[in-house]
């Protein structure tokens, strides 16, 4: 049976598994070129994650959640000037952002888009019983500008 609690993690929090469980050699972690992989199985969920560095300043993520227990995934990070663009093509999941004042509600289908810059701290809430699947593209604003100007 699922568990009916909910586990907070943040990304400091999950770099700290990582590191843990790849000196343990219990993680999948693979770095080769521009591409980083890595999977982390935990009671709460399994996490797979792949991003390729396209070229300076544009950077894509794949990451799939099979989620076994609700938890709470809290970033906090500084951020260069960036613009990102969230694909959810499986599951469901709501994040706040601070300073925003609504919420980003992500459905399957659904594409999101937003400009992050300095230190961002999202709560992303994510339910039991689903595979969340993500692709996320993040264009650094130097790029996007000589993009704009080419």
């Amino acid at each position: 049976m699922l568990g009916h609690h909910e586990i907070s993690l943040s990304y400091s929090d999950l770099q700290e598994m990582l590191a843990e469980l790849q000196q343990q050699m219990d993680v999948n972690y693979r770095s080769e070129g521009d591409e980083i992989s890595w999977s982390l199985e935990q009671p709460f969920v399994n996490w797979f994650s792949r991003s390729v560095h396209l070229r300076d300043d544009l950077n894509l993520s794949i990451t799939e959640w099979d989620v076994k227990e609700t938890f709470k995934l809290i970033v906090d990070a500084q951020l260069q000037p960036l613009v990102g663009f969230s694909f959810c093509v499986a599951g469901k999941f709501r994040s706040t952002v601070r300073g925003s004042e609504t919420d980003l509600i992500a459905h399957a289908g659904e594409t999101q888009s937003g400009w992050l810059q300095g230190e961002v701290k999202t709560i992303s809430e994510v339910a039991a019983g689903q595979t969340v699947s993500l692709i996320q593209l993040s264009v650094n604003s130097r790029l996007l500008e000589a993009l704009i100007e080419e």
